[in-house]
């Protein structure tokens, strides 16, 4: 019982080294769970947080703002004068600037943002900080070196409080910057994340990540990947939602099938004022092209003259161009215009030699700018380690001090347990010597006076009441009911409500049973029984008989092991 005291006591330590050991073991590991929510900031102001989430479904397009953001604004700004609070007056900038976004007045924008980052304290609230940062971020006046590193902190943030809208997209911020810059590889995989941790709500941006993704494949030449998306895009219902969409996916879907249907359904998507202007000169010149190869001069011809009445300097500056140039050079040798096609080829060999040279160049730019990129996420990934070890390093240090506290508590109280019980046992000892000391006492008293008693009655004396008063004498100094009670005081100090607890278990005991059963619990053999109790051993064996049938016991349970085993249960049961 006592070891169980013992744990009892250590229980806090060992719950509290519990609860430090995922922490050992998961410090530095965060999955991605996206949440399908549209408000993380810190709550300070009820009024205010409810006009911010307002502005936050707003400006994610889940509802239709009732209230507009220039309103919203001004509320926000009202009750951070009224109540002084510095974040309040923070956000209400952060959505100032977005007004001046709006706009497109760029440079009260920056204002506003630098303003609301300014007076934000980051390590109070992060997300604050990490919202207005991205928002710098896209700001392109930037270098990409800055922009790329501005990402990565938010990113993070964002993760760790689960806003998977934010985090989608910042990743694909990412893959555009690796677009940018040739890395399609990095591309794909960015676009792919941001697809993964949108909520299921946004479908329209799913599908942009999609095209994104897609469009990446095709221009690796990665057939295998990109024909079988074609067929899912075609597919979408957010096709004419945006400019490009029908348009590029009809002309791959062209590429990959040669159906002519498709290029029609092109054209006819970028006839639409969204649509760049690239696109109708572009889709005309695939038309064109399409009937030379099929022996229809007559609608090669009427396509060519419609893409060539379209061609412009703004058309000219797109990479398309060299495409129309080189199908351009074919549809005037099929028309007989020998000139035509030679200078429109001379433009074209102008035009690769010109873009292989500025390729070159931004060849080694984009190298130089992948490493920039690559030496951020290395040095990034070393502190992050590095934290995320010293986190570790933390958590089992406490972890190992808590152990030991618990192995100090534990090995205290067992020494302290050993005391107590070297003192019980002394105790116990000192009882039980006097107990047998006792017995002693009183059969040697008991010998004596029976000694006097027979020589008394050898006494030849005239006077019978002599006699008979010496031998009352005699039986009443005798071991009896006063040495009983002794010995009942000393046994009821060692083991208290041992009797009482008999009696009640076992009703049927009598007074006599239950002495019994207190002295053979001792150990006392037969003949001191008989000594304590004035009675013939061959008694004592007959009460002992008695008492066991009471007990309920079979003949191979010894009396004196029950009674023990008794004894010891009992007091388990009352601590």
């Amino acid at each position: 019982m006592k070891t169980k005291s013992t744990l009892l006591t250590a229980l806090p330590a060992i719950t509290l080294l519990i609860f430090f050991l995922p922490a050992i073991f998961t410090t530095g590991c965060k999955g991605k769970t996206p949440v399908d929510e549209a408000f993380f900031f810190t709550p300070i102001d009820p009024i205010a947080d409810s006009l911010l989430r307002e502005y936050e479904l707003h400006t994610r397009g889940i509802v239709d703002s009732e209230t507009g953001i220039d309103t919203i604004w001004a509320q926000l700004d009202s009750i951070a004068r009224v109540t002084g609070n510095r974040q309040l007056k923070a956000r209400s900038l952060y959505v100032k600037s977005s007004l001046y976004d709006r706009a497109g007045d760029k440079d009260a924008y920056v204002n506003a943002l630098d303003s609301a980052i300014a007076i934000t304290d980051s390590a109070k609230y992060p997300y604050d900080h990490a919202c207005m940062t991205i928002d710098k971020a896209y700001d392109i006046g930037n270098s990409w070196t800055e922009v790329y590193r501005r990402l990565q902190d938010p990113l993070v943030i964002f993760k760790e409080v689960n806003d998977s809208f934010r985090v989608s997209h910042v990743y694909n911020f990412i893959g555009a910057i690796n677009h940018v810059f040739d890395d399609d590889n990095g591309a794909i995989k960015n676009y792919e994340l941001a697809v993964e941790w949108l909520p299921s709500r946004y479908d329209f941006q799913k599908f942009i990540g999609y095209f994104n993704i897609t469009i990446s494949l095709y221009q690796q030449g990665k057939t295998s990947e990109w024909y079988p998306r074609v067929d899912s895009m075609k597919r979408s219902r957010f096709l004419d939602e945006g400019e490009r969409f029908n348009t590029v996916t009809m002309i791959l879907s062209y590429k990959k099938s040669g159906n002519v249907a498709d290029l029609y359904n092109a054209y006819s998507s970028a006839c639409r004022p969204i649509d760049p202007e690239w696109a109708k000169p572009y889709v005309l010149s695939l038309l064109a092209d399409y009937y030379l190869k099929a022996g229809d001069r007559d609608s090669m011809i009427h396509y060519a003259r419609m893409m060539r009445g379209l061609i412009t300097p703004a058309v000219e500056r797109f990479g398309y161009y060299c495409d129309i140039l080189e199908i351009n050079g074919r549809l005037y040798e099929a028309e007989g215009k020998t000139d035509s096609a030679k200078m429109a080829n001379m433009e074209l060999a102008h035009l690769k030699d010109k873009n292989n040279a500025l390729h070159d160049a931004v060849m080694v730019q984009n190298e130089l700018q992948k490493k920039e990129f690559a030496e951020i996420d290395r040095t990034i990934a070393e502190e992050r380690e590095r934290e995320a070890t010293w986190r570790r390093v933390t958590a089992v240090a406490a972890a190992i001090a808590v152990a030991a506290c618990v192995w100090f508590i534990v090995a205290w109280q067992r020494r302290r347990h050993r005391r107590e019980c070297m003192m019980l046992e002394s105790t116990l000892e000192q009882k039980e010597r006097r107990i047998a000391a006792a017995e002693m006492r009183a059969s040697e008293k008991d010998r004596a006076l029976a000694e006097i008693a027979g020589d008394v009655r050898d006494i030849k004396s005239d006077d019978p009441e002599v006699v008979a008063r010496i031998m009352s004498t005699i039986n009443v100094n005798r071991s009896g009911d006063a040495d009983w009670e002794k010995f009942s005081l000393l046994f009821g100090e060692m083991h208290p409500d041992f009797a009482d607890s008999l009696r009640r278990e076992y009703p049927a005991l009598t007074t006599g049973d239950v002495n019994l059963a207190c002295m053979v619990f001792l150990g006392l053999e037969t003949k001191h029984i008989a000594r304590l109790l004035s009675i013939n051993p061959d008694s004592v064996k007959k009460n002992r008989q008695r008492l066991r049938a009471k007990l309920g016991l079979t003949p191979d349970q010894p009396l004196d092991l029950f009674l023990r085993d008794y004894e010891r249960n009992r007091r388990n049961c009352h601590r």
